[in-house]
């Protein structure tokens, strides 16, 4: 089974913002051997500051 899940992001999120997606990040990964999360880069390259702040949420 393949979950896709979509988000388009073209501003800086802030922490609490992106904190509401771990919970769903953290199901999914119980049931894939991968989760992928993707986040749209724009001119101002606001998706490097996003996924960093994702990736220290998810502790990782």
């Amino acid at each position: 089974m393949v979950n896709l899940i979509y988000a388009t992001i073209i501003i800086l999120r802030c922490p609490e913002e992106i904190q509401e997606w771990v919970p769903g990040i953290k199901d999914l990964s119980k049931e894939a051997k991968r989760v992928f999360v993707a986040f749209n880069n724009h001119y101002r390259g606001q998706a490097v500051q996003n996924a960093r702040m994702l990736r220290e949420l998810l502790n990782l």
